[in-house]
C-alpha cells in the first residue's frame, strides 16, 4: 500500500530509527492471534512485509499498554523473538491503531539498533501519524466490506425472476446511475451483456422504453411468449414504468 509506505519511510527518515512497520492484526476466534504488516521500511528503503504470531512479542505488550517503549535492551526483554534477533534491534517504540469504535486494529512500531535517539520526538511522532494510519486502515475495511455486500446484493439481485431497477434522484430531479437486472435481457429478449446493465439513465429508457411498451402491451392481451407468467410480468413491468416515469402512450407496438 503506497499510503503506509510513505509512512513508514518518512518515520525512519523523520525519527532517525532503522526500521518502522505498520501492521494489522489477523486471525479468528479460536485462532492464535498474528501480526500481518502492511509496509515495512529499513533505512529508508521499503522491504518485504512478514507475518508472525502476536504471543510474547513487543507488539502484545503494545496492545496491552497502550503504547510501549524501550529505549534500549529489548532484545533481552524478548529473548524468543526471532525477528528482534535477526535485525539486532537494541531500541523499540510502537501505539496501537484504534478505530472509532475503540477497538484495536493493528500497530505502528519504530525499531534501531541502538538506543532510541529522542524518546520524546518518536512518541510524537508514533501518537501523529498512529492517528492517521487508523483512520487510512479502517477507510480501507470498510471499503472492503461494502464492495463484498454490493457483490452479494447482486449476486442475489442477478438470481431474482422478473426485473429489478433503481436509480439515482439528483436534487434537480434528473436520475442517473440507472441500473436493470439481467431479469430485463429475458423479459423483452435482448442480450445487453452485463456490463451495460449500469447506464446513464436517458441513454438506457431511450433503448428500453420501446420496448418495455410492446412487452407491456403484449402481457395485457396475454400475447407474451412467457406464456405462464403473463400476469406477473404484467405487474412486474407495469410497476417498473410507473417508477421511472416512462411515457409509453407514443410507442407504436
Amino acid at each position: 500500500d503506497t499510503f503506509f509506505e510513505s509512512v513508514v519511510r518518512h518515520l525512519t527518515i523523520a525519527a532517525g530509527v532503522d526500521y518502522a512497520f505498520v501492521a494489522t492484526l489477523v486471525g479468528s476466534s479460536g485462532s492464535e492471534e498474528r501480526v500481518r504488516t502492511l509496509a515495512t521500511c529499513r533505512c529508508g528503503e521499503c522491504i518485504d512485509n512478514m507475518e508472525y504470531d502476536l504471543a510474547g512479542t513487543p507488539c502484545e505488550r503494545v496492545i496491552r499498554d497502550q503504547l510501549y517503549i524501550q529505549e534500549c535492551g529489548v532484545v533481552q526483554e524478548f529473548p524468543t523473538v526471532s525477528l528482534l534477533i535477526e535485525i539486532g534491534a537494541d531500541g523499540f517504540a510502537g501505539i496501537p491503531l484504534i478505530d472509532s469504535s475503540g477497538m484495536t486494529m493493528g500497530v505502528l512500531v519504530m525499531m534501531h539498533t541502538e538506543p532510541l535517539p529522542n524518546q520524546s520526538l518518536i512518541l510524537h511522532l508514533l501518537q501523529v501519524f498512529a492517528i492517521r494510519c487508523a483512520g487510512e486502515l479502517e477507510r480501507q475495511r470498510y471499503e472492503k466490506e461494502l464492495r463484498e455486500s454490493k457483490d452479494r446484493l447482486r449476486t442475489v439481485i442477478e438470481n431474482l425472476p422478473g426485473v429489478v431497477y433503481s436509480y439515482v434522484r439528483n436534487p434537480d430531479g434528473t436520475r442517473s446511475d440507472a441500473y436493470f437486472s439481467p431479469g430485463l435481457d429475458k423479459l423483452i429478449g435482448t442480450e445487453s451483456g452485463h456490463d451495460k446493465y449500469w447506464m446513464e439513465s436517458e441513454n438506457y429508457l431511450a433503448i428500453c422504453t420501446p420496448l418495455i411498451a410492446v412487452v407491456l402491451r403484449r402481457c395485457a392481451r396475454r400475447e407474451c411468449p412467457f406464456s405462464g407468467r403473463s400476469v406477473l410480468i404484467f405487474e412486474c413491468v407495469r410497476t417498473m414504468v410507473h417508477i421511472i416515469g416512462c411515457d409509453l402512450s407514443a410507442v407504436p407496438v
